[in-house]
């Protein structure tokens, strides 16, 4: 899934394959079940585009995990696990010193987040041990990846994913870790959006992107959809374009500092952001405009809050 062209496998196909004076990018996709990983073809293919003229290209690779359904079961999650824990350490050995950039989607997601960050944690514990910090990455993009699960799920996944996050919150200072979450929205049958909540970072609903449905994508969706697919392709071309002091960190940071104006810039003249901290169930309250008005509603965990509107002209 390089996005240039034959791969090396297909022997009669490589003279047709011009050398490669650029430098390369790696990208490691950890999809939520095999055929997701055509689906990335076509980010492979927006992201060639963008960088034809640049001096840089990106290599894409791509884990084959069969079922979701096999997310549910334990013992065929830790041999997931296993199994990308290999992959991406044959990806991370052609590429010395380099980090690799990861991309996650829905529940394979839990497994490449797990694997570095067991690993960065246990660098802090045994120092000696054969790990170097340079060789992990520091640049995680989420599509639609839970941050918990609920009770159904079997009690190690929850404990293992709950763990996981503990501890990118705990080290993700002393290696500048940056993590960039798009939540598909409530299309999405396959990962509810309570689910991607977190206290130290919050994920990108896609429908604030402009072309995208208000109700969002399914997990499936997103990652055919243009405007989606442009934003992280965006975010890899900023990372491939760093300099050499920047992190991952850096880049989410930022990356999350330009939505934010560009969410901004389409509101209208005026607006300002005025917190109303009365809407408390059973309480209600009233809100009276003569114009146009916005509302930013921030719920404390599992509240819900209907919205009213009465009047003579009405939309």
């Amino acid at each position: 899934m390089d996005g240039i062209g034959p791969d090396d496998n297909y022997p009669e196909k490589r003279k047709t394959r011009p050398p490669q004076k650029r430098r390369e990018v790696p990208v490691f996709i950890t999809p939520g079940r095999g055929d997701l990983v055509d689906s990335h073809i076509l980010l492979a293919k927006i992201v060639t585009d963008l960088t034809e003229k640049k001096d840089y290209y990106f290599r894409f690779y791509a884990i084959h995990v069969h079922a979701e359904a096999a997310h549910w079961s334990w013992p065929h999650y830790r041999r997931i696990r296993q199994y990308a824990e290999m992959a991406y350490d044959h990806v991370q050995k052609l590429y010395p010193g380099q980090k690799v950039i990861r991309i996650c989607h829905a529940f394979g997601g839990n497994v490449a987040f797990s694997i570095p960050m067991s690993q960065y944690s246990m660098i802090e514990q045994y120092k000696k041990l054969n790990r170097d910090p340079a060789d992990l990455p520091d640049l995680f993009i989420f599509e639609s990846v839970p941050t918990d699960l609920p009770g159904y799920y079997e009690k190690p996944m929850q404990e293992m994913t709950r763990l996981s996050w503990r501890e990118w919150a705990r080290i993700q200072g002393n290696y500048s870790i940056g993590v960039v979450s798009f939540d598909a929205g409530y299309e999405d049958t396959t990962v509810d959006p309570s689910w991607l909540r977190m206290k130290y970072f919050s994920p990108i609903p896609v429908w604030t992107i402009q072309g995208v449905p208000d109700n969002g994508l399914s997990t499936e969706n997103m990652l055919m959809c243009k405007p989606v697919l442009s934003q992280i392709a965006e975010l890899l071309l900023s990372y491939a374009e760093k300099q050499t002091n920047e992190t991952g960190a850096h880049i989410a940071k930022a990356f999350y500092e330009k939505h934010e104006k560009r969410m901004q810039a389409t509101l209208p003249d005026g607006w300002e952001k005025d917190p109303i901290n009365l809407i408390r169930y059973p309480y209600s309250y009233t809100v009276p405009f003569t114009k146009s008005y916005w509302m930013d509603v921030i719920l404390d965990g599992v509240e819900h809050v209907w919205l009213t509107v009465t009047g003579s002209c009405c939309k």
